[in-house]
């Protein structure tokens, strides 16, 4: 992974507290609306409603994070990239806003892949290690969003949705959301999301019966790899400049 020289960037929630503080309310990094009531700021993520957030601020080199309202991050790799371990014990959503900057000619990139295994490596599946295995995954220029094995089990599409152009090649703002059963996908080239019981298990209630009848071990977890696949350094790739996961509950 060719890391960017800069690699910290303040942005969502930077955005929000200005708004809240001038006005009580106003529009975020990505233009939507917020409202703060009794000291708070809500945002709506789709069917996650959410008031309280934390932002972290990733410095790409090193995995070092810089939040303002608990650190629910821990480094798993620098190989070929960053892997990141997020605990979602306390929290119901996690929103990653990243400048991105793909190369302009691209064959197999990986920019970025979010998962619910610690060895998704691309494509769905992790090698039977759990049933909760969601990822999602920058590819080239297309985003796709790939269900877990409670899923394909039953006969679904293991790819539930793709969006794509994903960014514009001039370099992006985007901004992907992820909670229970949720992830969402916004830039300036596309925009959408999808609900599904077999995407993201985050809320700590879905024995996984691929690590054994009663672990619950990766639901109340998300993976992020940046400029690699989350379990596989072979699958890498360039295009994230900057990366602030901000956490909401």
């Amino acid at each position: 992974m060719n890391r960017p020289a800069l690699t910290l960037t303040a942005l969502a929630a930077s955005t929000l507290l200005a708004g809240v503080a001038l006005a009580g309310y106003g529009d975020d990094a990505m233009g939507r609306d917020i409202v703060a009531g009794d000291g708070l700021v809500a945002e709506d993520h789709g069917p996650c409603d959410t008031t309280i957030f934390s932002e972290c601020i990733v410095d790409l080199w090193t995995g070092a994070t810089r939040c303002d309202n608990g650190d629910p991050l821990a480094v798993v790799s620098t190989s070929g990239g960053l892997v990141l371990r997020a605990d979602m014990a306390n929290w119901t959503a996690m929103v990653a806003t990243a400048d991105v900057d793909l190369p302009p000619a691209m064959s197999d990139n990986w920019a970025l892949n979010i998962g619910n295994s610690p060895s998704n490596n691309g494509w769905g599946g992790d090698g039977s290690e759990f049933a909760n295995d969601t990822e999602v995954q920058l590819w080239n220029n297309g985003v796709q969003v790939i269900q877990n094995d409670f899923g394909v089990n039953v006969g679904e599409p293991q790819i539930l949705a793709g969006f794509g152009p994903a960014t514009d090649l001039s370099g992006d703002l985007v901004e992907a959301t992820v909670c229970d059963g949720y992830f969402a996908w916004d830039s300036s080239t596309s925009t959408g999301d999808v609900t599904d019981p077999h995407l993201f298990q985050i809320d700590g209630d879905e024995a996984d019966f691929q690590a054994s009848a009663n672990d619950y071990s990766n639901d109340t977890y998300l993976w992020i790899g940046v400029g690699r696949t989350i379990g596989w350094a072979g699958r890498n790739g360039t295009g994230v400049q900057t990366l602030t996961l901000t956490f909401w509950d």
